[in-house]
């Protein structure tokens, strides 16, 4: 009797999951945990404007450097999204317009994320690890909380970015992942503010700058 009760539930459930089948991959897209936040890496437009200099002398960044967007769920330190973007050797020199829509893990579109723009001189690394690695020309801007976009929605913009100088390093460099942990929320401006300060008085003071960057030994 049991045996029988038994082969009878199987036979239900059976059923009732092959009549979700042909609706299962719709109801799977549709679910908002899956979907994933997304912001569009432009620092100029409405509500934006950002520009990024060098050498602390108020030089616009050109195609010599690249700009990278960092984010993650508020209360989390932001990591790097998507790739890399040059900045032209236009006249639009120092800011990105088109770095594309990136995707922010762990948010879902319509949530708060943190996001903060790291700039380097390309000839120093790839990476902004590498940059601050080889004494090259680094920045990071004050992180910003944007409610993302995505889903059935467009790409969030990034509004209330403030735009920042980049400076190389005076003595000895710092470990990557310290300067990299120092400029996230909070500590980001405490760090950025000494940072700002040694690099003003140091390259900037002595006009060591050299095109590429770097400050001279």
């Amino acid at each position: 009797m049991r045996s029988h009760r038994r082969c009878f539930r199987s036979r239900v459930i059976l059923g009732r999951l092959l009549l979700l089948a042909p609706i299962a991959p719709a109801l799977l897209w549709n679910l908002p945990i899956l979907a994933q936040g997304t912001v569009r890496f432009s620092t100029f437009g409405p509500g934006v404007n950002a520009p990024i200099t060098y050498a602390g002398d108020n030089t616009l960044a050109d195609c010599r450097f690249v700009a990278q967007l960092y984010g993650a769920p508020t209360g989390s330190i932001p990591k790097p999204l998507g790739t890399p973007v040059p900045f032209l050797c236009d006249s639009t020199r120092g800011y990105i317009l088109d770095g594309g829509v990136v995707e922010v893990p762990g948010v879902a579109p319509g949530m708060p994320a943190i996001i903060a723009v790291f700039a380097w001189s390309i000839q120093s690394g790839p990476t902004y690890g590498e940059a601050i690695e080889n004494c090259g020309a680094t920045g990071v801007s004050r992180p910003i909380v944007v409610i993302t976009g995505g889903g059935n929605g467009t790409a969030a913009l990034l509004t209330g970015l403030q735009g920042f100088e980049m400076y190389v390093p005076i003595g000895s460099c710092p470990e990557p992942g310290v300067a990299t942990l120092g400029c996230m929320g909070a500590t980001l401006l405490a760090f950025r503010s000494r940072h700002h300060f040694k690099h003003r008085r140091g390259c900037a003071s002595r006009h060591a700058a050299t095109r590429d960057g770097r400050c001279h030994r």
